[in-house]
């Protein structure tokens, strides 16, 4: 945090002329800085950012070239925004805020309206292209490493060096020996606006390092449709390959633009294992309000990102890992069907109700909007099940009792949660009969093939003795896994 806190203050103090040095230098020795004078200096400096105005970036990194344009996310009282850089030869802003970076080096873009000020710090570096230092000649598709390694020798903390990898993705491993040595930064720029953040400091200094494949395929269609559709959040879900198959051995970051569409949502991140056939959920990272995301990642393969409202962190304490309804519960509440019963308690044992049942099959099918009210004189209009139990009934999901009820608090038995299932699959025709249970013949008469049916399909399986108990009680985790093995099989 601290050497993050000096690479802030090093670009700032340069912007303001409060150091000595030449920000816009692009080559050539690079001055050293009394860090200590540094730090002296930040109180001074953060006292200039008000608090009162927030601007949509807190900082921006940019290539020479590049634009970004920066708002107001707060503050504002309606009035025209007037838009300074302190080194316009670095960054310069017009008046609607859109900053131009001109030369590699350092800015501070002020956003004033109404007697309040807040700030934004530009960094600028240069891209380093295939064109710009070759090798072999002109047209030369490689890099000449040599150069940026010195560009990284000579920089100092907090520096940015970037290379363009567009068209050759491998990175030797020398690079990564020299950048081990400095508290400096490099971006590697992909195409697709997709790169990489290594930071010097993150490395093992003077360590040697293979080379690596930095390439990255966005948008891949390589993990099974079945496993998608497990994970896919509420907004969209996008696949992406890392060339690397193995740990890089460091951490580093990879920037990838969602879209501005996705700006506040949240970009979960499940890593596929091939090997056990599953994806194994690893983060849940914030994207930003211009549709960005920056994932930290520590090794190659595929992975799904969700993109969601929600954190698909898991949470709850009664939820342990292994547990035999732990994919069930995941499931259930990544997808929003069910929600836990406090922050970190989902109460697995608690038994679930006729009302939680129609509610989550409601969700489940993207809670359609209902016109007609229900006619079940125990559901009153506006309840938090009534929406549910409507659409249940209109779509000959659920029936009430004889007596005109329906039952709503009443424990669901799992012979009455398969003929929901059954009903919500279109009532299809069992293939098998239950006489290889030994309580099968207990199973009520109208839940027979229903029951057939979801044990055929595997929904519904035996307990240890090989009993389907059909009168029992379904608990919230066996709502959970049978909801989840439903859905995934049945699309529905």
């Amino acid at each position: 945090m601290k050497k993050r806190l000096f690479s802030i203050c090093l670009a700032m103090a340069l912007s303001l002329g409060l150091l000595p040095g030449a920000a816009g230098a692009e080559s050539g020795t690079v001055p050293s800085y009394d860090l200590t004078a540094v730090e002296a200096q930040s109180q001074s400096i953060f006292s200039r950012w008000a608090t009162a105005l927030t601007l949509n970036r807190s900082v921006l990194t940019l290539h020479v070239g590049d634009t970004s344009l920066l708002s107001l996310a707060s503050g504002g009282d309606g009035s025209a925004v007037t838009w300074t850089s302190s080194n316009a030869i670095v960054a310069s802003v017009n008046s609607t805020g859109q900053v131009t970076a001109r030369s590699a080096g350092t800015a501070i873009i002020t956003a004033s309206v109404g007697g309040k000020t807040a700030a934004c710090p530009v960094i600028v570096s240069k891209l380093y292209t295939n064109d710009s230092y070759p090798s072999g000649g002109s047209g030369s598709t490689q890099l000449n490493w040599t150069i940026i390694e010195q560009h990284l020798l000579n920089g100092t903390l907090g520096n940015t060096v970037t290379a363009n990898l567009y068209l050759i993705t491998q990175l030797p491993g020398s690079v990564l020996t020299t950048l081990s040595t400095r508290e400096v930064n490099l971006v590697l720029a992909l195409s697709d606006n997709l790169s990489w953040t290594i930071r010097g400091s993150d490395l093992t200094a003077g360590a040697s390092f293979p080379s690596l494949d930095m390439g990255v395929k966005f948008g891949t269609d390589t993990i099974p449709a079945q496993l998608m559709a497990t994970v896919t959040g509420a907004r969209s879900a996008v696949q992406i390959t890392l060339a690397h198959s193995g740990s890089y051995g460091f951490p580093l970051t990879l920037s990838i633009p969602m879209g501005a569409q996705y700006g506040n949502c949240w970009a979960n991140v499940y890593a596929y294992d091939q090997t056990a056939g599953a994806l194994v959920f690893e983060q849940a990272v914030r994207i930003a309000a211009d549709g960005s995301v920056a994932l930290p990642v520590t090794h190659g393969g595929q992975y799904a990102i969700a993109i969601d409202d929600r954190d698909h962190t898991l949470s709850f304490a009664d939820v342990p890992e292994g547990a035999w309804y732990e994919d069930g519960a995941a499931y259930v509440y990544r997808r929003g069907l069910m929600e836990g019963t406090s922050d970190t308690a989902f109460s697995p044992d608690l038994t679930t109700s006729r009302a939680m049942i129609a509610t989550t099959l409601w969700r489940l099918a993207g809670s359609p909007k209902v016109s007609a009210q229900t006619s079940f004189s125990d559901v009153a209009q506006g309840s938090w099940y009534s929406d549910a139990v409507a659409w249940a009934s209109t779509q000959g999901i659920i029936n009430g009792y004889d007596n005109g009820t329906f039952g709503a608090n009443d424990p669901i038995t799992r012979e009455q949660l398969a003929v929901m299932l059954w009903r919500r699959a279109g009532s299809p025709a069992p293939s098998a009969g239950l006489e290889s249970y030994p309580d099968g013949a207990s199973v009520s008469s109208w839940a027979a093939d229903a029951m057939a049916w979801a044990v055929d399909f595997g929904f519904i399986q035996g307990d240890s003795a090989g009993a389907i108990r059909p009168q029992g009680q379904a608990s919230r985790a066996e709502v959970a896994v049978i909801l989840m093995r439903f859905a995934v099989q049945t699309q529905l």
